[in-house]
């Protein structure tokens, strides 16, 4: 596990707490990492990082996870910090596919001299890194997923909010029965709609799969993020979640590792308990996948 923590916010929470584990030492961190111990970066004092990534920034963060395995869950504070699945990724040294689950579509083209962004990062990806074979996105709206450049939505297969909504009208239970067609409908259902049609149609047969979460995909009625959330309740996420890996185990798609988003700012105690507690539940689902 590795925790790259930018506003202070994970020291209020204990799911990676098996260690402590802060140091600026490569040696003691890699060192840390072999024995499965969890590594905490603390970034607070990094400048040029929040929803933006200047230049001298990225050289930082990149010799400071360089010693660290892409097979393995990082933690990435908020969603300011998504952009650094454009660093984690890049780093991958073979053909690979992503799968985002997102309730924005990061694809905004570059702004401001061309800096990595929260908002664009995925476009980035896309546009430079060749070993990127395709992208699975779950969650955005469909308007907002138009809205990208066409480049970035040739190579991306989208299953957008309004899908998941119209599949499962009630917010409160829509994909609960993802394992139960029989108790949902799901037999009559389009397939282009269904999670698990999407998975077994887009996955790319024994390539592999590089995954990121950003919570800003569930309802406010089970977290809270410091960005606009779309309306997926907590077992809707954790069964689509298995749907995938299922998919993935029939494809012969083994996980290169994964990151984990979208904490809520630090100034809102009330949160953080949730956050924990979803946070140690992702850890230890997606952990038996690496």
């Amino acid at each position: 596990m590795v925790v790259m923590d930018f506003s202070g916010v994970y020291l209020k929470q204990t799911f990676w707490k098996k260690a402590e584990a802060d140091t600026d030492d490569p040696r003691q961190v890699k060192a840390r990492e072999e024995e499965g111990e969890p590594v905490v970066l603390d970034l607070q004092g990094l400048h040029g990082t929040s929803c933006y990534c200047d230049e001298e920034a990225r050289k930082d963060l990149l010799s400071r996870i360089a010693l660290l395995p892409i097979q393995d869950i990082h933690f990435l504070d908020s969603g300011n910090y998504h952009y650094l699945t454009r660093l984690w990724a890049g780093q991958i040294q073979n053909a690979f596919q992503l799968v985002v689950f997102d309730h924005h579509t990061d694809m905004q083209p570059p702004a401001f001299g061309g800096l990595l962004s929260c908002g664009g990062w995925l476009d980035s990806l896309i546009l430079e890194v060749p070993l990127l074979q395709s992208v699975l996105l779950v969650g955005p709206p469909k308007d907002d997923f138009e809205a990208a450049g066409e480049e970035a939505r040739a190579k991306t297969a989208l299953l957008s909010e309004e899908a998941l909504s119209e599949v499962f009208p009630d917010p409160d239970i829509y994909c609960t029965g993802l394992s139960s067609q029989a108790d949902t409908g799901l037999a009559d259902v389009p397939s282009a709609l269904r999670p698990d049609i999407f998975f077994r149609e887009h996955l790319l047969p024994r390539v592999p799969v590089y995954l990121s979460v950003d919570k800003d995909i569930l309802s406010e009625k089970v977290l809270k993020t410091n960005w606009s959330q779309g309306c997926t309740d907590r077992d809707t996420f954790f069964r689509m979640l298995s749907t995938l890996f299922q998919q993935m185990e029939n494809a012969g798609c083994v996980l290169l590792g994964a990151d984990i988003c979208g904490e809520d700012s630090p100034d809102h105690p009330e949160s953080f308990p949730a956050h924990d507690r979803i946070n140690r539940e992702l850890w230890e689902e997606i952990r038996r996948y690496l």
